[in-house]
């Protein structure tokens, strides 16, 4: 009995791990394959302009979807802000490391912007994470799909796109007005560059969408005292079907 016990909470916790390592392995394999096919459908089976068709509704609707849904009834206190912080940090440091890589590799002497072109697009490969995409997947067959870990990416995500986002468009744009500035002789003013990516933003749908999640949220915590555990059914039903053909 005694002796017994032990045994049989390894032989628990050794088959909870197994089970673990599976639907990951499962989730891994279902990725690689839905990335294949999508591959071999838009050079083989899909008509030409399907794929940006396919593009806009996932990232006009689906994903758009996915995120309101999922932050209007985010619960606060599941989310690690240690986490948070320090995934931001990590990609604020990436994105600073970045910029500062492309000024040293830039071949001299450097035409107007080519420094800062250089740096933008490393960064943009360095922090431009598909943490829906891969990142949801991934951690639901870890910790499934109501984990507090989970929580932490419909965090991660907005702030990804409300911060990080901006800064890598801006760096862009300056590059790119340097380049024409320097080839008409004029120069490249900051002023218009971020009046620019926030009208951009201003329109984004997944930048819609996490603003009126939040504000979903934030109105059930106002009313309430607590974040909506659920949408209303017609909503929870509309955005779920939009949401569950979304690549995440």
């Amino acid at each position: 009995g005694a002796a017994s016990r032990p045994q049989q909470m390894a032989s628990a916790a050794a088959a909870e791990e197994e089970a673990t390592l599976e639907a990951l392995a499962y989730t891994l394999i279902r990725i690689t394959s839905l990335l294949l096919l999508g591959y071999v459908s838009a050079r083989h089976l899909l008509p030409p302009g399907a794929q940006s068709g396919i593009s806009a509704f996932v990232g006009t609707l689906a994903l758009p979807a996915l995120l309101f849904s999922s932050i209007a009834i985010l619960q606060w206190d599941a989310v690690d802000w240690t986490i948070v912080a320090a995934v931001m940090l990590a990609k604020a440091l990436t994105l600073a490391c970045c910029v500062g890589v492309g000024v040293l590799i830039t071949p001299r002497p450097a035409n107007a912007g080519a420094e800062i072109l250089n740096g933008a697009v490393l960064a943009l490969l360095a922090v431009s994470s598909d943490d829906l995409g891969l990142g949801l997947p991934v951690m639901s067959a870890l910790y499934g799909r109501g984990s507090r870990y989970v929580s932490q990416l419909f965090v991660i995500v907005p702030l990804h796109n409300l911060l990080v986002n901006p800064a890598l468009l801006s760096l862009l744009a300056l590059g790119c007005a340097q380049r024409r500035s320097s080839a008409g002789g004029g120069r490249a003013e900051l002023g218009p560059i971020l009046r620019g990516v926030l009208r951009g933003l201003a329109g984004n749908p997944l930048v819609l969408a996490v603003l009126a999640g939040l504000a979903t949220n934030l109105a059930g915590v106002a009313r309430r005292g607590h974040a909506p555990t659920a949408l209303p059914r017609a909503l929870a039903e509309v955005s779920s079907a939009l949401g569950a053909a979304s690549p995440a």
